[in-house]
């Protein structure tokens, strides 16, 4: 069984849960459609806009500490951003 290209980039970029995507299906085809257009196989580059999305949506967030407890949510921003690098280093941005 061959997953669609949809499937594929969210394989890539571990946006699985279905019960709690992180980009919705209409932004992964967006990706699709203009990165991987030429080669439907290839979703590397789709996967890497969509990692750069991801963190652009969580780069709104903010660190913060209470009762003890810190929150380091730049972290998830730059865990995305180090995985977009991965599936796309030319077109890096980090």
């Amino acid at each position: 069984m061959t997953l669609s290209a949809r499937d594929a980039v969210r394989l890539q970029i571990g946006d699985t849960d279905a019960t709690d995507y992180l980009l919705t299906n209409t932004e992964i085809d967006h990706f699709v459609s203009i990165f991987a257009a030429v080669d439907a196989t290839d979703t590397a580059v789709a996967a890497a806009a969509a990692a750069e999305a991801i963190a652009a949506k969580f780069a709104r967030g903010f660190d913060f500490a209470t009762d003890g407890q810190s929150f380091n949510r730049s972290q998830r921003v730059q865990h995305y951003l180090d995985l977009a690098a991965m599936l796309d280093p030319a077109n890096a941005r980090n």
